[in-house]
């Protein structure tokens, strides 16, 4: 059989990881509720725990990401400014100009159009939960992207699994589920996006889910996978893309050329 479960909000989400339902399987289910294997999920079971709506050390790292992690394809505009700024310049500074170069967001051309972005949340076992972060940093930096040239995002995780366990007695060939991490028309908080897009939102929240509903195997199923075309309307990263930067420079030179994006500095006096 094939079965499909979607969630349209975080909240609900979590919520619904800690009922244990009839079809459940509730040793699974205890079991990956007290699994401290940071190794595997990426953080200790504590910290998991108290990161379920923002990851602060994942938003200085993101940061350090800025420095050499060029996404490409965005229209820029800075202002300068004498107090604050992302960098300077020491001519202005010797010419007694204002000399700290501030990026602002413009509105770009997508005029408010929606967009959804589909994330696969998972990986096989062997892909190292660093990988796996690497993928929450990238979409972070393609939603603020995409949403600093005018479009409103929204960004649903999925997981596609062959063979999960069993559900009323019959076997799951096939199990989906999406969550709505971010409708459209809500800011994008990266700390938030960051934990919900996470090796440990997968390899704990997720698992615990699926042990909750279904009568899962000890394996907790396969891998599968979608590989679907995006287009402007649709964006989907597959649970293959964008684990180390060759990955997520490939996925953003497609979107640049999708949206037909390019560099181009604007200063505003």
């Amino acid at each position: 059989m094939e079965l499909s479960i979607k969630i349209d909000n975080i909240d609900d989400f979590y919520r619904e990881c800690e009922i244990v339902e009839e079809n459940g399987n509730k040793e699974a289910w205890a079991f990956q509720s007290k699994r401290d294997d940071s190794d595997f999920k990426g953080l200790h079971l504590k910290k998991i725990l108290s990161s379920k709506y923002s990851y602060k050390e994942g938003l200085d790292q993101l940061k350090e990401l800025d420095l050499d992690f060029s996404l490409g394809g965005s229209k820029r505009e800075y202002k300068w400014n004498s107090d604050d700024g992302d960098d300077m310049s020491t001519e202005r500074l010797q010419d007694s100009m204002p000399f700290m170069r501030k990026r602002i967001k413009n509105l770009g051309d997508g005029n408010g159009k929606f967009i959804t972005l589909n994330v696969a949340f998972g990986a096989i076992w062997w892909v190292k939960y660093s990988h796996m972060l690497y993928r929450a940093y990238t979409v972070v930096r393609i939603v603020d992207l995409l949403e600093s040239q005018g479009y409103r995002v929204e960004v649903i995780g999925h997981e596609l699994c062959n063979n999960l366990g069993m559900y009323k007695g019959e076997f799951i060939d096939r199990f989906k589920l999406d969550i709505t991490l971010k409708k459209a028309g809500d800011p994008l908080i990266k700390g938030l996006l960051l934990t919900c897009l996470s090796p440990w939102m997968f390899r704990h929240w997720v698992f615990k889910l699926e042990c909750a509903k279904l009568y899962t195997s000890e394996g907790m199923g396969s891998m599968g996978d979608d590989k679907i075309a995006s287009t402007k309307d649709t964006i989907y990263i597959n649970w293959q893309e964008c684990l180390n930067e060759k990955g997520a420079d490939d996925k953003i030179n497609e979107i640049k050329t999708l949206f037909e994006l390019r560099d181009e500095d604007k200063y505003i006096d």
